[in-house]
């Protein structure tokens, strides 16, 4: 009779929830053996889902791709858009989120190996369970990023609006100088993750950088060594550019890493995949990518400053060439 619906396996033990109640039953008790032989039968087999990308690395059109294409275990919070085209399921669901997409993944990376920090716990889902989930991660070519970065800064505004040059020390042997117009490059710059995260800890989902090229190059370190040594059930580390080009072709990749039936009809994202950030859509973004045209927006001092920040041989390793930069073998 009790209006609770929904029930789900915490670290605290199973947790029944609803609008108007809260019921725990505590691990190790009768009660819980009564919960897993009454009511785990008849709930869909959860298949975890982790996806980390820094901002405008494509993280919306991915969440996009996901409630189109395969059933989903929780609807999304204050997401209508999302809950609109929500997938039920009968047989399995996909569990989506364990931790803020946004998150820096260097710290994640620390969590997903055993060491704890002020921000991530091993003890925490997305670590202690990572041999049954499925990690996604998101890159993007490092020029693309900076001028999208640069178009729709989030909390980085303050760095990319910037005309005050930082102290010299920090920009010495860098050609050309910082002159106003390049301060945008510059800039020290200290991420919090989200405009709604700005109270939380510096580092937990963003950090301090010295300036805007090396926000890519950390979060990227970060990417790539989850890749490598994360220790996740599957990692897919993907493209921005092939996930714009090729929207069915990664839910195929993605149902197969899963181990899922793909569906009947793999359904793809038509127009701009966010309503913020000035979002471009699919053929804009496909023309800007294939034409490389977000480099014309660059003039001749912001390119080889640019160039002189990025970590070239990580940019590399991720399939980067950026020819533009005219980097030495």
């Amino acid at each position: 009779d009790s209006p609770c619906n929904f029930w789900s396996y915490t670290n605290d033990g199973w947790c029944k929830t609803s609008e108007s109640c809260d019921v725990r039953v505590k691990r190790g008790t009768t009660d819980e053996a009564h919960i897993y032989k009454r009511i785990m039968p008849r709930r869909p087999y959860e298949i975890g889902l982790q996806f980390l990308g820094a901002f405008d690395s494509g993280t919306n059109l991915l969440e996009r791709l996901l409630f189109l294409n395969f059933p989903i275990c929780c609807r999304p919070m204050n997401r209508p858009d999302l809950a609109d085209v929500q997938i039920p399921g009968d047989k399995w669901c996909l569990r989506i989120g364990y931790g803020f997409k946004h998150s820096n993944p260097v710290g994640f990376l620390d969590a997903a190996l055993g060491r704890p920090s002020h921000c991530f716990a091993p003890a925490e889902m997305e670590f202690s369970q990572k041999d049954r989930i499925t990690l996604v991660l998101l890159v993007r070519d490092p020029l693309s990023h900076l001028q999208s970065w640069k178009k729709a800064p989030y909390t980085l505004e303050r760095c990319v609006k910037s005309e005050r040059c930082p102290a010299v020390s920090r920009t010495k042997g860098l050609a050309p100088s910082c002159t106003p117009k390049l301060a945008w490059l510059f800039t020290s710059c200290s991420l919090a993750g989200a405009p709604f995260d700005a109270g939380i800890r510096d580092g937990c989902f963003g950090g301090k950088f010295d300036n805007l090229p090396s926000v890519w190059n950390t979060f990227s370190t970060g990417y790539l060594g989850l890749a490598e040594r994360g220790g996740y059930r599957q990692t897919l580390l993907t493209h921005f550019e092939d996930l714009v080009r090729d929207e069915a072709g990664f839910v195929r990749r993605l149902a197969q890493s899963l181990a899922v039936k793909l569906p009947a009809a793999v359904m793809t994202v038509t127009g701009p995949a966010k309503t913020h950030g000035d979002a471009k859509s699919e053929g804009a973004e496909l023309e800007s990518i294939d034409k490389r045209l977000f480099v014309t927006k660059y003039n001749k001092e912001e390119l080889e400053v640019a160039c002189s920040m990025l970590n070239k041989t990580l940019a590399r390793k991720l399939g980067y060439d950026s020819p533009e930069c005219r980097w030495p073998a």
